[in-house]
């Protein structure tokens, strides 16, 4: 009976440091996902403002062209 207990307490032992590890792991994990999507915003940004600068460049040269 007294081994039967020493298990359960070294198994609950062990799911605790399981879980507290985990909960790191996920702390991380999150912490990188918003840097990325950080990341990703700003090179949506980027792409926006280049098109947008492209379209005015070809604008401005279609107009010198006809004029």
């Amino acid at each position: 009976m007294e081994s039967q207990q020493d298990d359960f307490h070294d198994l609950q032992r062990e799911f605790k440091t399981f879980e507290a590890r985990s909960e790191e792991r996920y702390k991380t994990i999150f912490k990188q996902l918003e840097e990325v999507e950080q990341s990703i915003q700003r090179l949506h940004f980027i792409v926006l403002s280049g098109g947008g600068a492209t379209l005015i460049i070809l604008a401005t040269a279609l107009v010198n062209t006809l004029t």
